[in-house]
């Protein structure tokens, strides 16, 4: 097929009859082989920002108003669109057709916040209260330690002692101890953490 003729050329090459496969050719000592992965969805390069953060990140977006937690995980080596992917160009504050994940889903979470307490207002009137928290923890994952990127240089420095270690408490919830986790108020305050 088409998809195995472009993996035979050298790259990864999303299969067009299959949202969900990946195939990729190495060599070794001089034969060639082509892998197959199959992952939940893949991108190919045509892919749009608004197509990745609609099928990744909306539904978790969703979840969270179902009072769960969400975690977007960007993975790939260094120079494989990860922080174009989650941010977009300018770090996602031209709010444009390039925005990446992370400034999508921050706009509409406060936009359905904004929603749902103007809703609350009118419905208990001015003496009601309503009130919406978002937290925040930036981390990145870096030779199987956790780096928290709001902690300061030491954990940005990826120096492992200053690495957080990976917890979980009774109800199961994984966290990074130590990590600084922010409230923010708005998408601008979000990305200014980012």
């Amino acid at each position: 097929n088409d998809a195995r003729a472009q993996a035979d050329c050298g790259g990864p090459v999303a299969d067009p009859q299959d949202a969900g496969r990946l195939m990729v050719q190495t060599s070794e000592a001089g034969v060639a082989k082509v892998h197959d992965f199959a992952f939940d969805r893949v991108f190919g390069p045509e892919a749009t920002q608004h197509e990745v953060y609609a099928h990744c990140a909306l539904p978790l977006l969703d979840a969270v108003f179902d009072a769960r937690n969400a975690c977007i995980f960007a993975f790939g080596a260094t120079g494989c669109g990860k922080t174009f992917s989650m941010l977009g160009p300018e770090g996602g504050r031209r709010r444009g057709a390039q925005d990446g994940v992370l400034p999508r889903v921050a706009a509409e979470l406060f936009r359905r916040i904004a929603h749902l307490e103007a809703d609350a207002r009118q419905a208990v009137g001015s003496g009601g209260f309503s009130a919406y928290e978002v937290r925040c923890s930036f981390l990145e994952i870096y030779r199987e330690a956790a780096f928290d990127l709001l902690g300061g240089p030491v954990s940005a420095s990826r120096d492992p002692s200053g690495a957080c270690a990976l917890r979980e408490d009774r109800d199961g919830r994984v966290y990074a101890e130590g990590a600084v986790e922010e409230t923010v108020r708005s998408v601008e305050q979000l990305l200014d953490g980012a």
